[in-house]
C-alpha cells in the first residue's frame, strides 16, 4: 500500500506541474486576445482539473482502505518517517499554492476580458447600461442572467 502513496504523490505532482504549466499559456493567450486558442483552453481546464480531482480521490481512497480515513493526509499514508517526505510535500504545497494564485490571476483576467466586451457589445447595439453600478462605484450583480452574453437571440 505504501508504494500507492507514492504513486499518488507523483500523480499529484504531475498533474499540479501540468495545470502550472498550462496557466502560463493561457495567460498567454489571453495577453493576446487569441480567443479560439481560449476556447480549447476550457478543454484543457476540465481535463487538468478532473487529473487533480482524481488523485485527491485515490489519496482518499488510499486512506479509507488503511482505516486512516478520507481526510487523511498524504503525508500520513506515504512509506517510512514522515520527515523523509517533508521537502517533496513542501515542494507540491507550493507547486499547489502558485497554480491557485495564477488561476485567480487568469480568473480575474478573463473576467474583465468578458466585462470589456460586454461594454463593446452594449455600445455597438445602443444598449444603455442602466443602474449596473452601486452609488460607491461598485458593479452590481447581474440577476436571472440580463448580459448580452447570456440572451438568447
Amino acid at each position: 500500500m505504501s508504494q500507492e502513496a507514492v504513486r499518488i504523490l507523483e500523480r499529484l505532482e504531475a498533474a499540479h506541474a501540468a495545470m502550472e504549466a498550462f496557466l502560463e499559456e493561457e495567460r498567454g493567450h489571453l495577453a493576446d486576445f487569441d480567443w479560439e486558442a481560449l476556447a480549447e483552453d476550457q478543454e484543457r481546464r476540465a481535463a487538468l482539473t478532473e487529473e487533480i480531482s482524481a488523485a485527491d480521490a485515490e489519496r482518499a481512497g488510499l486512506g479509507r482502505r488503511l482505516g486512516a480515513g478520507a481526510e487523511a493526509k498524504l503525508g500520513d499514508l506515504l512509506p517510512g518517517d514522515p520527515s523523509l517526505w517533508d521537502l517533496r510535500r513542501e515542494r507540491l504545497r507550493e507547486l499547489v499554492a502558485r497554480v491557485r494564485q495564477q488561476n485567480d490571476e487568469n480568473t480575474r483576467l478573463i473576467r474583465e476580458a468578458m466585462e470589456r466586451n460586454e461594454r463593446l457589445l452594449l455600445w455597438l447595439t445602443g444598449e444603455v447600461e442602466e443602474n449596473r453600478y452601486t452609488a460607491e462605484g461598485q458593479a452590481k450583480e447581474s440577476v436571472g442572467g440580463s448580459s448580452l452574453f447570456s440572451r438568447k437571440v
